[in-house]
């Protein structure tokens, strides 16, 4: 996880962009995979997500290695301490072919109070795929940065 600085960090204030940054290897090719990544309380409890398709970045298929990085919009979580989980599910929302809970990290707020405020939300990210077998760039979609 990276601030907005591009430094790794595991603190975030609160409306900061974080970057998530993560690299695959698959065994077999992977049809419409859909790479995801989840923040939960410490409680487990889902608090926002990100997904390929739902941020409407459509990958054929991934066969071998390559690389995915998720760019968020402004994280106004409360503050308190969160775990990322990444995942991809095939054929865009079928089984999960794999999954691996993350780094834990803080979100501060600049008041330092929690407030009462729970649920979960969507905004889109920026995400980049780049297969290592492309000659050609990343393809990115989604909100300028």
């Amino acid at each position: 996880m990276q601030n907005e600085q591009g430094e790794e960090t595991t603190i975030f204030n609160f409306g900061a962009r974080m970057t998530i940054k993560m690299r695959y290897k698959t065994n077999r090719r992977i049809e419409n995979p859909n790479f995801g990544v989840g923040i939960n309380r410490l409680d487990e409890v889902l608090c926002c997500a990100f997904t390929l398709i739902d941020d409407q970045l459509d990958i054929p298929s991934i066969d071998g290695e390559g690389k995915v990085e998720l760019t968020t919009p402004p994280i106004k979580v409360i503050a308190n301490v969160y775990t990322a989980m990444v995942y991809i599910r095939e054929h865009r929302y079928g089984d999960i072919s794999d999954a691996q809970i993350g780094a834990t990290f803080h979100v501060q707020h600049p008041v330092f109070a929690s407030y009462p405020a729970y649920g979960a939300f969507h905004e889109g990210g920026r995400w980049t795929h780049a297969s290592m077998a492309e000659k050609a760039g990343p393809i990115v979609v989604g909100q300028s940065a």
